[in-house]
């Protein structure tokens, strides 16, 4: 099992100060699942959290936007489209709600130190 895999389950996040953790659970709402994470990353040189950040931040590209090539296809090219579209809006949801639990998490450690 790869590395990154066993840190999230052991809950490994890196070691940064309170501002960077507050910091990354504001960059994981607002503008991109995943920045936060890869500031917090490389602030802790965390290698874990950095392909964490890098896995987050690749689920945010829009993808669904292939499809609108069939989206021209009567019915069956909406449906198709849509599915697409819906599918990645759901990615996108469970991916900025692990990076704010993430960042809680990241913040707790702080605490803790």
């Amino acid at each position: 099992m790869p590395a990154f895999i066993d840190a999230i389950k052991a809950q490994e996040t890196p070691k940064v100060e309170q501002p960077i953790a507050i910091l990354m659970i504001i960059l994981n709402i607002i503008p991109l699942p995943g920045l936060g994470t890869m500031i917090a990353a490389f602030a802790g040189d965390d290698s874990n959290s950095k392909v964490i950040g890098l896995i987050q931040l690749l689920l945010c590209i829009p993808w669904f936007l292939v499809f609108i090539i069939v989206a021209w296809i009567p019915f069956i090219g909406q449906v198709i489209w849509l599915l697409a579209l819906g599918t990645w809006a759901l990615i996108h949801l469970f991916n900025v709600i692990f990076g704010v639990y993430w960042g809680i998490i990241t913040f707790t450690h702080c605490e803790q130190q």
